[in-house]
């Protein structure tokens, strides 16, 4: 027996899901485009590697031929990602740390119900 109010309850639930913003970020420090697409609670996104920066018009710049990171991260700070990439040195993984701060900076703008205690470093 299904109750009466669960058609309501999917409507909203999908409603809450839909993504309010969508953006792509270009991280020249680190060299990656970022496709955010955010909500209130969370946020996904796809971080490709940029190969061939062309810092007049980044839209432009040459990009790898997959998905470097993809993943998402929630209103309390927790972050799944998948990563298909490969480092030739200590500078690609700095880079790799950089984005990471990236990425939770933006979510901490973009996600309307952030918990502003997941940007604070631990004691």
């Amino acid at each position: 027996m299904t109750s009466p109010n669960r058609g309501a309850w999917e409507k909203e639930r999908k409603f809450k899901t839909k993504y309010m913003k969508s953006e792509i970020v270009y991280y020249a420090d680190c060299w990656f485009k970022v496709e955010y697409s955010a909500s209130d609670y969370n946020m996904d996104f796809i971080a490709t590697r940029i190969e061939g920066m062309n810092e007049e018009n980044m839209e432009l710049s040459t990009f790898g031929q997959s998905e470097s990171i993809k993943g998402n991260i929630k209103w309390d700070g927790c972050m799944n990602f998948v990563q298909d990439d490969h480092y030739c040195g200590l500078v690609f993984a700095e880079y790799c740390l950089q984005l990471m701060t990236h990425i939770y900076k933006y979510a901490a703008e973009n996600i309307a119900k952030w918990d502003s205690q997941c940007t604070s470093s631990p004691a």
